[in-house]
C-alpha cells in the first residue's frame, strides 16, 4: 500500500471528502432526514437536504421532528439556512447549549 493510500484509508472521511455523522446530534438528525426523505442509504454530513429531495413541506416535518427529538425549537428557516446535517446539527447543539446556560 502506498503512503497516499494509507492516508486515505486512515482519514475520517471518504476518499471524496464525505464523512458519516459522528456525534449523537448528527446521527439522530441523519435518522430524521432518512425517515422524512424516505432514504435507506446513509446520509453524510455534507449532504444537502434539498439535493436529497427535500422541499418546503418536508422541511416543516423535519423541523417538527427535530424540535420533538432535541427539545429545542427548530424552525423551518433553520432548515433552509443550514441545509446540511453538519450545519443543522451545529445549530441544534448551540441551541441546546444556550438552553443549559440560560437555566
Amino acid at each position: 500500500m502506498s503512503d497516499r493510500q494509507a492516508l486515505v484509508a486512515e482519514s475520517p472521511g471518504g476518499a471524496d471528502g464525505t464523512r458519516a455523522p459522528a456525534t449523537e446530534t448528527e446521527r439522530a438528525l441523519a435518522q430524521i432526514w432518512g425517515a422524512v426523505l424516505g432514504l435507506d442509504d446513509a446520509i453524510e454530513l455534507s449532504d444537502n437536504f434539498f439535493d436529497l429531495g427535500g422541499h418546503s413541506l418536508l422541511a416543516v416535518e423535519t423541523a417538527a421532528r427535530s424540535t420533538a427529538v432535541f427539545g429545542v425549537r427548530i424552525t423551518v428557516k433553520a432548515v433552509f439556512e443550514a441545509p446540511t446535517v453538519a450545519g443543522l446539527a451545529a445549530r441544534i447543539d448551540a441551541l441546546r447549549l444556550e438552553g443549559r446556560c440560560g437555566s
